[in-house]
């Protein structure tokens, strides 16, 4: 029987999110969990939690996912057998990154959303590991997913994961086997949080279950499209120790 692998993905993000992922793992299961609608991050965890089974559960979330995965375990421990949060550090945004969506929506409000922009797309992406083909091909997952979502999706998303609460010290409570794969310029991971969750997890004593941190090098934010071979690898690796 496969082990079976649930997927959450993050803001304007869809099952194609996993496209280039899946051939990787096909010696897995793979269930994908969309984003659920919900007036507060414990309601979004609330409803993906009831979309789980009774028993304990492999949980991969990325950016938006990873984090709603981190709150699910946390308050759902029993839930949960494995976490893997790909492309995110658990922790409040930065105050910039707070204005800016405060802005985006304001002018999504104002004046409508017309998508994804090519630009804002490739800025996911680290643009220098890739060729201009695969690059444009990843690109149009990314806008493609964004159009099929759309604006009343992108407004509730933004709206009501802008306040997030730091998860470090809950995290580091848990007794089950915890990993970390991000890349070390992404701008949208917070590697100071990081880097003091690394040095705490060191410290404290419960070999059962270690904390694995993979530093990809690079910027590229879009993992599970960017480098999905690597991914799978470290997904693999993970499973197989624990």
């Amino acid at each position: 029987m496969k082990t079976k692998l649930y997927l959450i993905p993050g803001t304007l993000c869809n099952a194609r999110l996993w496209t280039e992922l899946a051939p990787y793992l096909s010696d897995y299961e793979l269930e994908h969990l969309p984003i659920p609608s919900g007036a507060a991050p414990e309601h979004l965890v609330e409803h993906l939690a009831s979309a789980l089974p009774s028993h304990k559960s492999v949980l991969v979330g990325f950016s938006l996912g990873a984090y709603l995965a981190a709150l699910l375990t946390v308050r759902y421990p029993e839930k949960v057998a494995a976490l893997m949060l790909v492309s995110n550090s658990p922790c409040p945004l930065s105050a910039q990154e707070q204005v800016s969506r405060q802005y985006s929506l304001q002018l999504i409000t104002e004046f409508g959303y017309k998508g994804i922009s090519q630009k804002k797309a490739e800025a996911l992406v680290d643009s220098a590991k890739l060729s201009p083909d695969a690059l444009q091909y990843i690109v149009n997952i990314i806008r493609q997913m964004d159009a099929e979502l759309g604006e009343d999706t992108l407004k509730a998303q933004l709206g009501v994961t802008s306040e997030r609460r730091d998860l470090k010290d809950e995290l580091l409570k848990l007794t089950l086997p915890l990993c970390f794969v991000y890349s070390e310029q992404d701008p949208l991971i917070n590697t100071h949080w990081m880097q003091h969750f690394m040095q705490s997890s060191q410290k404290r004593h419960q070999p059962s279950s270690p904390v694995v941190f993979h530093a990809v090098a690079g910027s590229g934010h879009m993992l599970p499209l960017e480098q999905p071979a690597l991914l799978s690898r470290y997904i693999k690796q993970w499973l197989g120790e624990i």
